[in-house]
């Protein structure tokens, strides 16, 4: 179970409730760094991705190379919204002072 502020949400179009992880679901971490983090996942069915990094609005989120929105799940931490099936998922952070070009989604 995750819990989403109402707002977080609806905005991500999430339903009131999605269905429980189940044991097949599997997540590979690819990389991990500081400002970029990647993985492979298998999702039986759709659910929350809760990345237990804080929450900021400078996080970004791509979803098999598409655009994807990052919420604040339990008030601290990320999540992402993932239907079923295999997905590459990469979030990055792209603050407003970056310097160097948004990794974005390619």
């Amino acid at each position: 179970t995750a819990f989403v502020e109402i707002g977080d949400a609806l905005k991500a179009g999430l339903k009131a409730r999605l269905p429980q992880t189940t044991p097949n679901d599997q997540v590979q971490i690819i990389h991990y760094a500081n400002d970029v983090i990647e993985l492979d996942i298998q999702a039986e069915v759709a659910t929350i991705l809760v990345i237990t990094n804080n929450y900021s609005t400078f996080w970004k989120a791509c979803i098999d190379g598409m655009s994807a929105d990052v919420f604040p799940t339990y008030h601290t931490f990320s999540g992402v919204k993932l239907d079923a099936g295999q997905h590459k998922v990469r979030l990055y952070y792209d603050p407003p002072y970056r310097i160097a070009p948004s990794i974005g989604c390619r």
